[in-house]
């Protein structure tokens, strides 16, 4: 009688590990074809996380300068007022441009204009004929 070893179990996991990487497989090529669509939502909370901490951070900064302790609040209610202090911020902003655009204009308006004058022709310059260059020995 000769020995034959079950090789059934082996099989088995072989065909696992076979239908585990094609799935890996898969789900990198999903990946690849949709990268954009699956990392700018990932890239805009990281935009929005990392200006509310510089947020945060500077807010902190400004309340020591004034000399009141930082409050810590919940998260979401200091999320709203970082919200609404940076559209405040943004409307000042753009009120103070208007301005400086109203007095450029207004500046421009009023400046008088001074006329243009046509100035006369000027007769050119006559320059002295220059003599000729003297003959050029023959070389040797």
């Amino acid at each position: 009688m000769e020995f034959k070893p079950n090789i059934y179990p082996v099989m088995y996991w072989a065909l696992a590990y076979g239908v585990i990487a094609g799935v890996i497989l898969f789900v990198v090529y999903l990946l690849s074809n949709y990268i954009t669509l699956i990392w700018f939502p990932v890239f805009l909370a990281g935009v929005i996380y990392g200006g509310f901490r510089n947020y945060k951070k500077q807010r902190n900064e400004w309340t020591r300068s004034q000399g009141v302790a930082p409050q810590t609040k919940p998260v979401m209610q200091e999320f709203r007022e970082a919200v609404a202090d940076i559209a405040v911020a943004s409307q000042e902003m753009m009120a103070e441009s208007r301005q400086q655009e109203a007095a450029e204009q207004e500046e421009a308006t009023s400046a008088p204009e001074q006329p243009i004058e046509p100035q006369e022709p000027q007769p050119p310059i006559e320059t002295p004929p220059t003599p000729p260059a003297p003959p050029v020995p023959p070389q040797q």
